[in-house]
């Protein structure tokens, strides 16, 4: 018989099975050839040329459910009685479920629908959707089941329905929600850093330098905000002085400066004592003060120094009237004054204020017979700055009156007359002289100018350096 299910057999006659001695007839023989020849046409094509018309098993077609929701029935037509283990078939849900399930085929007691080891849950067989389910001997496997239903989370977004510009957020554990998220949105949440994101936000270079800042006192830092309070160019104490009256080192009284910037406050709670010229730098006391090089017979500028990390206060000394080589961990400054080393030794000094008093003074001119032009004089005050020169001047003439000035380089080199002097001598009958302080600005080079009316080898002047007056930067 042709064979429709199961396995093929001859018909049974003179040819089969045969017989020995026995007459074979041709009619038995064409039908046996033509059951065979439709067992094979209706038999599957191994190229794929013919299509199944009724399902097998329901591996190549796909079976539509009944019932449904939680009990589900197939039908195969092949009328089963029993189920093989491993037997599988090709499912098409007629409805999804809404909890756990069980499928009966073709009248077979139903089994539990399972993945692995759980049942299944409501909503793991979608209605139209179709999937592969194998009998293990007591359960029937769902291959592929809805997978957002293998975790909480994803069915609880599943559930979910986003329209254009909402993403999905979590409101609580395995609970979410959407919300818009737009353009706008998606450019921020998209920018690959802090500053990026603020560029999206239109901030501006300059702000996004300041937003980092940790506390007020680091923005206003930024924004070259100073939290002292000293006016602008301020300050008091700090006085110099010789150390033990000696002269390689030099003692710094308490004190408070605003920097040369004027931007934060130099405060030095305590005394600063024995800093040493002719030794490199060291924080603290009796230690070397000079910035860089080799000491030798210079001005040295005298600086209050700022450390960055605590604020403390040191004393530096420079040949920099300006810019002294700063410590590392330092960067603000003031000068507080300057000391003049001659013959390897700190000329002593009183300090009052902006007087600086030499201690012993110095006869820096004794000339005659200078002509009645102008003559630079060089006086013993610090060299890189302009200071105040305190003198003790003695004029001498013999003859005629004669007038003397002296000024300031800066100013126009003026010749003296009876109105316009600042040292007279009107001799009668010999010599005259006269004596007496004066004070006048010095050039960055220590000097000033003198020039006289007349000129002769009776002409003479003395200028002794008593000290000089420097501001430290008060008027900047």
């Amino acid at each position: 018989m042709p064979r429709s299910s199961g396995t093929y057999s001859l018909p049974s006659n003179s040819w089969y099975p045969a017989v020995p001695n026995t007459v074979m007839k041709s009619t038995d023989s064409n039908a046996t050839l033509l059951d065979m020849a439709q067992a094979i046409n209706a038999s599957l094509a191994t190229d794929g040329s013919n299509a199944n018309t009724a399902a097998v098993w329901g591996v190549f077609k796909p079976i539509t459910t009944t019932g449904g929701t939680t009990a589900y029935s197939l039908a195969t037509g092949l009328s089963l009685t029993t189920l093989g283990t491993y037997q599988v078939f090709m499912v098409k849900w007629n409805a999804t479920n809404t909890g756990a399930s069980t499928l009966a085929v073709d009248g077979v007691a139903a089994a539990p629908l399972r993945k692995g080891a759980a049942a299944v849950i409501a909503g793991d067989l979608i209605a139209g959707n179709i999937n592969t389910v194998a009998y293990d001997g007591t359960n029937f496997q769902v291959v592929e089941a809805n997978t957002a239903q293998l975790d909480a989370t994803l069915q609880t977004i599943a559930a979910l329905t986003p329209t254009a510009d909402q993403a999905i957020y979590f409101t609580g554990t395995d609970t979410a929600a959407t919300m818009s998220f737009t353009a706008f949105g998606r450019s921020l949440a998209g920018a690959a850093n802090s500053g990026a994101g603020l560029t999206v936000l239109n901030v501006s270079a300059y702000m996004q330098t300041l937003m980092p800042a940790a506390d007020a006192a680091t923005a206003r830092a930024t924004l070259g905000i100073s939290t002292d309070k000293a006016p602008r160019a301020y300050i008091a104490g700090l006085t110099m002085s010789n150390n033990a009256g000696g002269t390689t080192a030099i003692d710094v009284a308490a004190g408070v400066a605003r920097d040369s910037t004027n931007f934060i406050d130099l405060v030095a709670s305590s005394a600063i004592t024995n800093k040493i010229l002719g030794t490199a730098w060291a924080a603290g006391n009796s230690q070397g003060m000079l910035d860089t090089g080799a000491i030798g017979n210079n001005t040295y500028h005298i600086y209050a120094i700022r450390k960055d990390s605590d604020s403390s206060v040191d004393v530096l000394a420079s040949l920099s009237a300006s810019s002294p080589t700063m410590p590392v961990g330092y960067t603000y400054f003031r000068r507080i004054g300057s000391v003049i080393r001659s013959a390897g030794a700190i000329l002593k000094f009183v300090q009052d204020g902006d007087v600086f008093s030499l201690v012993d003074p110095v006869n820096d001119v004794a000339d005659s017979n200078f002509g009645t032009s102008a003559v630079s004089r060089t006086l013993t005050v610090p060299n890189g700055i302009r200071v105040r020169a305190v003198m003790a001047v003695y004029s001498e003439a013999t003859g005629g009156t004669n007038y003397g000035i002296l000024t300031d380089l800066s100013t126009t080199d003026t010749a003296p007359t009876v109105t316009i002097n600042s040292l007279s001598v009107t001799p009668t009958g010999g010599t005259a002289s006269m004596s007496g302080a004066q004070s006048v600005y010095t050039n960055t080079s220590r000097q000033i100018r003198s020039r006289y009316s007349n000129a002769g080898t009776a002409i003479k002047l003395n200028i002794t350096t008593m000290g000089w007056e420097d501001t430290r930067g008060r008027f900047a």
